[in-house]
C-alpha cells in the first residue's frame, strides 16, 4: 500500500482510479487514447511500488503527471496545470503559460530534474 502525503499534512492511500480521473479530465475531448492514460496511471503505480520508503507527495504525483501531460498533448497540460497550480491571477496564468513555451522544445527528461520553482508560499 502507498500513502499519499497531501500539502496540508495528511497521508491518504494512493488510489490510481482517482488519478487517472483526473488525468481523463484535463483530456476531455482531447485526441488522446485511454489506454494510454492507464498506462501511464500503472507505471506510475509500479515505480512508487517499488521504492522501499511506501509514501509519495502530492507534489510528486503532481508533477510527474505534469511532465507527462507536457509532451503528451499541450492543452491537455494547460488545463492541469490550471488546477495544479491554483494560479491565483491571470498573471500567474499567463506566466506558465509563458514558461511552457520556452520549454516545449526541451525532453521532458531534464523538466523532471528541475527544481521546483519558489510560489511564495
Amino acid at each position: 500500500m502507498i500513502d499519499v502525503e497531501k500539502r496540508d499534512g495528511q497521508s491518504e492511500p494512493f488510489d490510481p482510479e482517482k488519478l487517472l480521473r483526473s488525468v481523463r479530465l484535463a483530456c476531455k475531448k482531447r485526441p488522446i487514447g485511454t489506454a494510454a492514460l492507464t498506462d501511464f496511471v500503472d507505471r506510475l503505480e509500479s515505480r512508487f511500488s517499488s521504492r522501499p520508503k511506501r509514501s509519495v507527495s502530492s507534489t510528486e504525483i503532481g508533477d510527474a503527471v505534469m511532465v507527462f501531460l507536457r509532451d503528451l498533448d499541450p492543452v491537455a497540460y494547460v488545463r492541469y496545470a490550471s488546477v495544479y497550480r491554483s494560479f491565483d491571477s491571470v498573471d500567474a496564468f499567463l506566466g506558465e503559460l509563458r514558461t511552457f513555451a520556452k520549454r516545449s522544445a526541451e525532453p521532458a527528461s531534464r523538466i523532471a530534474e528541475r527544481p521546483e520553482p519558489d510560489k511564495g508560499s
